[in-house]
């Protein structure tokens, strides 16, 4: 069915877009600029939509939710001051690598800077916060910019989950009517089918590369390990997709290293403590003289880089 406005045809495209990169759920937080945003999401059969209030404590919501799942959870806000309480949480994703997607709503080009009520500056507001940003055009009906929405959509959450996982901020302005009133003549009957609704799976599909290390760097560090006594394999937070506990225990095994847990590594418990000193709690009571100039260790930072288990 034709959409009833540029806005609802724009937004259920976008949504649309969000469901075909594999997204199943997204935090909304009330407002009236991001209506076109929340009824397309309400709408859709394939996304659960959690609401929050608060948008700092929405943020953190899908923070906590991607680093469980490893997938990214959107978050739809509306114009002004709103916006700015999701930076606390992008900045948190960004260091920590974890996949975060801002959408936020905001005025027309023409109400920015005009005095209107909830209108702030949104260009760029994250800075370099995030993996990637756009300021959407404003809804179009036609088939150029609508397979233009969808192609930014599918590269944003791509971005947002890729090889360097961590926030992605797009700025989405609408016009009025934001409800899903009728306008005659606004969308043209004969759309083109794919650009309005999209392909059999994504419109674009993002192959992310793979973060593990090649031959050489392998072998180096074996070469390494070959001609050292002592060392320490340091098993830090597990951000997203995590750490292989039986790959870090592998390793430890095979070199005799005693492995440090941090609390949110996921490996200070579980059956592969059996086969390796897994050592959790350990800044309680290790010496600070144990990284001093009189000892000489290999310490290994493990990531999730599986190949460092071979």
């Amino acid at each position: 069915m034709t959409a009833p406005n540029r806005n609802t045809l724009w937004a259920r495209a976008l949504v649309d877009e969000l469901v075909a990169a594999g997204v199943d759920a997204v935090v909304a937080s009330p407002g009236s600029r991001s209506t076109p945003l929340t009824v397309a999401a309400a709408r859709s059969d394939d996304l659960r939509v959690f609401s929050q209030l608060d948008e700092r404590s929405a943020a953190y919501f899908a923070l906590g939710r991607a680093r469980r799942t490893g997938t990214v959870t959107p978050l739809i806000c509306t114009s002004g001051t709103a916006a700015a309480n999701y930076h606390p949480a992008v900045m948190e994703a960004s260091e920590a690598r974890v996949p975060l997607l801002a959408l936020t709503a905001d005025r027309p080009p023409e109400l920015r800077d005009s005095g209107a009520n909830q209108t702030a500056d949104q260009e760029k507001l994250y800075g370099d916060a995030v993996r990637f940003y756009k300021d959407l055009p404003e809804p179009a009906p036609n088939d150029r910019a609508l397979r233009s929405l969808r192609t930014t959509v599918a590269r944003a959450v791509g971005t947002a989950e890729g090889a360097d996982p961590g926030p992605v901020h797009l700025n989405v302005p609408f016009k009025k009517p934001l409800e899903p009133t009728r306008v005659p003549d606004d969308v043209p009957a004969d759309l083109d089918q794919v650009a309005e609704r999209g392909r059999d799976g994504p419109y674009v599909d993002v192959t992310p590369g793979s973060p593990e290390p090649g031959d050489e760097a392998l072998q180096r560090l074996a070469n390494e390990l070959s001609t050292t006594d002592r060392g320490l394999i340091v098993a830090g937070p597990a951000d997203p997709p995590g750490l292989d506990a039986e790959a870090v225990t592998a390793l430890s095994h095979a070199t005799g290293f005693p492995v440090l847990a941090d609390p949110l590594s996921g490996v200070r418990f579980g059956g592969h403590t059996r086969v390796a000193p897994v050592i959790g709690a350990y800044d309680a009571y290790l010496s600070a003289a144990v990284a001093g100039e009189s000892h000489s260790w290999t310490c290994l930072l493990y990531t999730s880089l599986s190949g460092l288990a071979r």
